[in-house]
């Protein structure tokens, strides 16, 4: 049987940038996003028998299926079976841009693959499941304003939907003006941010304490606050990266 799964990208307005726990893929600190309605990923998957080894195709080109079966090594431990599985994704979103697509990518192969491989998650779980992926996937699982819980273990690292009122008249406009891959990845400069940067740790406090705030603004329909608060967070986490070495 083949599963599908459909999943939206998300942007942060308290940002997430850093890892408490790489293996887990536990953040240093929490975050709140937005649920982008038009950049999404369509996830189709298969556990066959006659594979030997995992199949990847993304946007009908075949890819290294690495980091794609080491997420499905989870899965299969969940759902305690070893078959083979053959992954067809298609990014509405320019991949590794900076637009979130791995966010949308993982949160469509935790739905795809676990309901393929016999599992009925809850959303919680899924969220804890996708996080394992891509960090920010684990926001992914939901619409409208997410919080993901930095916790401290795999069980209290996780995301739910906030309350935001149907009248708040917040939008995100996206201005596409590169499609093109990152000279770095997220991966790779959050942890250069961590290890080299001398702000990394003030950022991380300062940005944990915007978190409260912005739960009472969302759903208090102000969005002056709101917008205060994103940039504040954005503001300094650049800052942060602009002070590690190499700077990016």
């Amino acid at each position: 049987m083949t599963t599908y799964a459909r999943a939206h990208t998300n942007i942060a307005l308290i940002k997430y940038w850093g890892k408490a726990n790489k293996q887990l893929m536990l953040p240093a600190t929490s975050s709140i996003s937005l649920t982008l309605n038009d950049f999404y990923t369509d996830t189709a998957v298969t556990f066959d028998p006659a594979l030997d080894q995992d199949q990847f195709t993304l946007n009908h080109q075949m890819q290294s299926p690495t980091a794609v079966s080491r997420f499905l090594d989870h899965v299969r431990h969940l759902a305690q079976i070893d078959t083979r599985a053959r992954v067809n994704s298609l990014n509405h979103v320019p991949t590794a841009a900076g637009l979130a697509s791995s966010a949308s990518a993982f949160a469509a192969l935790a739905l795809a693959t676990s309901r393929a491989a016999g599992l009925n998650l809850t959303p919680t779980a899924l969220s804890r499941l996708a996080r394992r992926g891509s960090g920010s996937a684990t926001r992914s699982i939901f619409g409208g304003a997410v919080i993901w819980h930095r916790g401290s273990d795999d069980q209290s690292s996780f995301a739910e939907p906030l309350t935001i009122q149907p009248t708040l008249p917040l939008r995100m406009l996206v201005v596409t003006v590169s499609d093109q891959k990152k000279a770095v990845s997220s991966r790779t400069g959050m942890a250069n941010t961590v290890a080299t940067s001398p702000y990394y740790q003030a950022w991380v406090q300062s940005n944990e304490a915007l978190i409260s705030p912005m739960i009472t603004a969302l759903a208090e329909n102000d969005l002056t606050t709101i917008g205060a608060l994103t940039e504040l967070s954005s503001m300094r986490m650049h800052a942060a990266i602009m002070a590690e070495e190499p700077p990016f």
